[in-house]
């Protein structure tokens, strides 16, 4: 949803490629967003995914619901404007809110998922805020390539 010019909110199972001034905000519990800034072009983009696959699933349908869906959509976009080592790469959620049958951990598998796709790709993490109990919110500022968390922990 675009709320002014410059501020867009990342819903969960959303992503968005976007060019400075814009500042891009979201919120994660067991979901996982990869950030990808290029200093140079002040251009980025952000994902939301809720699960790390989705077997079955055509990528047109839900494209930013499944990491396996989105991160290949993403990173291919930005592959056209520049090589992707010329990226920052955050890593951000994948908290133990909810859990699978059999005690799966959701945010784990998330995790793992976009791991293995940065990796992949020759690719290092530049800065994350991930695991723990809670939720957090991003606001990743494609002027600066700067990305705000706050941490809000598990109430007990």
């Amino acid at each position: 949803m675009i709320v002014n010019k410059r501020d867009l909110y990342i819903m969960p199972g959303d992503f968005c490629v976007a060019r400075s001034p814009a500042v891009l905000h979201t919120t994660l519990g067991s979901c996982v967003a990869v950030t990808l800034w290029h200093p140079a072009l002040l251009q980025g983009g952000m994902c939301h995914y809720l699960l790390s696959r989705g077997e079955g699933v055509e990528a047109q349908d839900v494209p930013g619901r499944y990491g396996d869906k989105v991160l290949p959509i993403m990173f291919q976009t930005l592959a056209r404007v520049s090589d992707l080592s010329g990226f920052n790469v955050g890593l951000y959620g994948g908290s133990a809110i909810l859990f699978a049958v059999k005690g799966m951990n959701i945010g784990d598998d998330n995790l793992a998922l976009a791991t293995q796709w940065i990796e992949q790709h020759g690719l290092t993490v530049s800065h994350q805020s991930i695991g723990g109990a809670g939720c957090r919110t991003l606001d990743f500022d494609l002027r600066t390539g700067r990305v705000s968390v706050k941490e809000f922990h598990e109430l007990t």
